[in-house]
């Protein structure tokens, strides 16, 4: 089952998103809280005025302050950062639950499907039999008629189970990804 859970959450669009959400916010949380710390720049600056007849030679220098602005503008990435890994947790969490939910219905859909097959069999055989007992003389109309009904009933509940395990199956693969290729499906 763990080997089913893993493949379908490493296939999973939403955990794959709120991923790469958790993964940017913290990047951004980064650059904001390197951004409290002052960062001086230095440049210098030529230039040509009329022609080329006047020169002109610059220099700058740039020192942000740190304040209440920077700060708050990094707590508030740091929330945010803080949210969209929680999410990301909530989405792992939750498609990780169904992928469970999902392999578990399978298992018990095919396990509900191979039982009723051999219910059906079994009244297959006692209504067989109870033809036979009929065809005898030693049963009557009605016993037969039963037997065959519910053997008939039966054999439809087993079709019903196999369809049943059957798509459960296909939607486990489907999630998986391993009911086509990525490549078949472009085509």
């Amino acid at each position: 089952m763990t080997d089913w859970i893993d493949r379908i959450v490493s296939q999973s669009h939403e955990v794959a998103l709120a991923r790469g959400e958790a993964q940017k916010a913290r990047i951004s949380a980064g650059r904001a809280g390197r951004d409290r710390v002052p960062d001086p720049t230095v440049g210098f600056h030529v230039s040509t005025e009329r022609g080329g007849e006047d020169h002109i030679v610059g220099a700058y220098i740039s020192i942000p302050l740190p304040g209440d602005g920077r700060r708050a503008i990094a707590d508030g990435a740091l929330a945010q950062s803080a949210a969209a890994s929680h999410r990301e947790a909530a989405a792992l969490q939750k498609v990780s639950t169904e992928a469970a939910t999902l392999h578990q219905s399978a298992v018990a859909a095919l396990a509900a499907w191979q039982a009723s097959l051999a219910a059906a069999r079994q009244l297959g055989q006692a209504a067989d039999m109870s033809t036979r007992a009929y065809a005898l003389g030693e049963g009557n109309l009605g016993e037969m008629l039963a037997s065959r009904r519910l053997a008939n009933e039966a054999q439809l509940a087993a079709r019903v189970a196999q369809l049943d395990a059957f798509e459960l199956r296909y939607r486990l693969l489907l999630e998986a990804n391993r009911l086509w290729s990525t490549n078949e499906a472009t085509r």
